[in-house]
């Protein structure tokens, strides 16, 4: 009894179709640890290089701070000066707010759009109401899914706190040899100690996200894996019904005898073989009799069966039969319908046309130039 294909079953990775139809729905391989290792990354940088800025402007704004208290001190509160004072504080914390900021948030959007693509997906944001189902959020929530989640972020804490403290703890006894010197050496050297600290920890941070990143693509990939049924029936869903194309194909082709045949009512003659070849040519005149194209044509050609009805369509047609076995095969196998006679040809194709026209008691046109070269 089988209720539906097992996890073991589904042995196939996921084909191009399936990925776009789970992107489609928002599903992608997305590690928010990559997210936050980058913008970290990119906060310390931020803070290396433009520090100095953002603090001198913090510090211009807590410098003027007890000027303003005093100011708004010395009479009743108005709403002109109460919104000059915050406009003042506003235009002087926007920049260094944006410093911080703005490289973090472009570096989140990019690391991001990396992971899921730039791709606009309205399923994923489309409202489904089961989402909303308490029961099930709770299932998330206190399942085993959701319990890896809240320990791998234990564990990350409890990671970072330790190499955070290790290698604090190591700086110690340099900061103990200092002893009693100035203050300024001191404070350098507390700073040189974080920076350890921090190193220490963007390299664990950075490590994480890695694992992190590799995890997801696993088990993004081993969801999205296919039985071997689910492979031939989007096989089949994207090739077609064989049964259909073989119809649409014989169709198709059922079209082209009809048009083949139209085109033989309109010819000049059919070179037979007699029994198995029969080949149409095409070589129309304008009304002085002069040639309208540089070689004759073939319109139709067909082995056995089809040779069979091409001779009765030309003998209903009017259209005269010429044996010549081997002018017969040799335009079979060397002229496709459409196309031209070969100049190798021409000699042949004259004395073809030329009894036709006798026949027929009309002017033989000339050939081409290179037909009597060929005679010759």
């Amino acid at each position: 009894m089988a209720d539906g294909p097992a996890k073991d079953e589904r042995t196939e990775e996921a084909t191009p179709r399936k990925l776009e139809q789970a992107r489609e729905k928002g599903q992608v391989a997305y590690s928010t640890e990559s997210v936050a290792a980058m913008g970290l990354l990119v906060a310390i940088g931020t803070f290396l290089m433009g520090g100095g800025f953002v603090a001198q402007r913090i510090a211009g704004i807590l410098a003027r701070s007890p000027e303003m208290a005093m100011t708004m001190g010395l009479g009743t509160f108005e709403n002109a000066g109460v919104a000059r004072i915050i406009g003042d504080i506003a235009k002087e914390s926007l920049l260094p707010i944006l410093i911080l900021v703005t490289p973090m948030t472009v570096a989140g959007l990019l690391i991001g759009a990396a992971q899921a693509g730039l791709k606009f997906s309205p399923k994923a944001i489309a409202l489904d109401l089961s989402k909303l189902n308490p029961i099930k959020g709770m299932e998330r929530m206190v399942g085993m899914r959701g319990w890896i989640k809240v320990g791998l972020a234990a564990l990350k804490i409890v990671t970072i706190g330790t190499v955070f403290g290790v290698t604090g703890y190591m700086q110690v006894a340099n900061l103990l040899s200092m002893g009693m010197t100035d203050i300024g050496p001191m404070l350098a050297a507390l700073g040189q100690t974080l920076m350890y600290c921090l190193a220490a920890v963007m390299v664990v941070v950075l490590l994480l996200a890695l694992i992190d990143f590799l995890f997801q693509r696993f088990q993004f990939n081993k969801e999205q894996r296919m039985t071997k049924q689910e492979v031939k029936e989007e096989m089949k869903s994207q090739e077609g019904d064989p049964h259909l194309k073989a119809r649409i194909r014989a169709v198709q082709r059922e079209m082209a005898s009809r048009r083949m045949m139209e085109d033989v009512k309109d010819a000049e003659v059919v070179v037979t073989n007699p029994t198995h070849y029969a080949v149409a040519i095409s070589y129309p005149r304008d009304e002085q009799g002069n040639p309208q194209l540089m070689a004759p044509i073939v319109v139709a050609k067909g082995i056995d069966h089809l040779a069979q009805r091409i001779k009765k369509v030309a003998v209903d047609s009017g259209v005269p039969l010429y044996e010549d076995r081997p002018l017969a095969r040799g335009m079979y196998a060397q002229v496709e319908i459409g196309e031209p006679i070969p100049a190798d040809l021409y000699a042949a194709m004259a004395t073809v046309l030329a009894h036709v026209y006798r026949t027929k008691q009309k002017p033989t046109p000339r050939l081409a130039t290179a037909s009597s070269s060929q005679v010759q």
